[in-house]
């Protein structure tokens, strides 16, 4: 038998709202979680707060947004995984 390497998706959540600062909000929580990004906060929170957050909400609410419209707010990244 060989060893193989696996996958696992889950879905930790999505953010409240198909908005830039309901994204960051999630963002802001989700990626300061130790077990998510394992590289000591004294490095990663100034490439979060300085680069990640800044950037990333505005790009990624659109993604949201388009992922199922007709889903009620807060569910449409759900939604969309499960199609």
């Amino acid at each position: 038998m060989t060893d193989g390497i696996g996958v696992i998706l889950i879905n930790l959540g999505t953010p409240d709202q198909a908005h830039p600062t309901a994204v960051r909000r999630y963002l802001a929580e989700f990626l300061s979680d130790r077990r998510v990004v394992e590289i000591p906060q004294i490095l990663w929170q100034p490439i979060l707060r300085g680069l990640t957050l800044t950037t990333r909400p505005k790009r990624d609410w659109k993604a949201i947004r388009t992922c199922r419209p007709s889903a009620p707010p807060g569910k449409r990244a759900v939604f969309w995984l499960w199609q």
